[in-house]
């Protein structure tokens, strides 16, 4: 993999892990309000749910994916 592949895919990465760190720790301190009905509990799952697809859908992983399925 070559420097700048890898640059990118880390930027991808920690992209993903800022925005889904800044709603954790929001809901849990109670500056970021859970959707209506849902619990703060539910809210973080479900952060860190999106925040496990987010990674598994940078270019990186999916070039990857698409090789080793060939």
């Amino acid at each position: 993999m070559d420097t700048s592949r890898t640059i990118s895919h880390t930027a991808e990465l920690d992209a993903a892990y800022d925005q889904a760190y800044l709603r954790v720790t929001g809901l849990i301190s109670g500056t970021v309000l859970p959707e209506p009905g849902e619990t703060v509990t539910d809210a973080v799952r479900s952060t860190y749910t999106d925040y496990l697809i987010d990674i598994a859908e940078t270019n990186y992983s999916q070039e990857r994916r698409a090789l080793l399925d060939s």
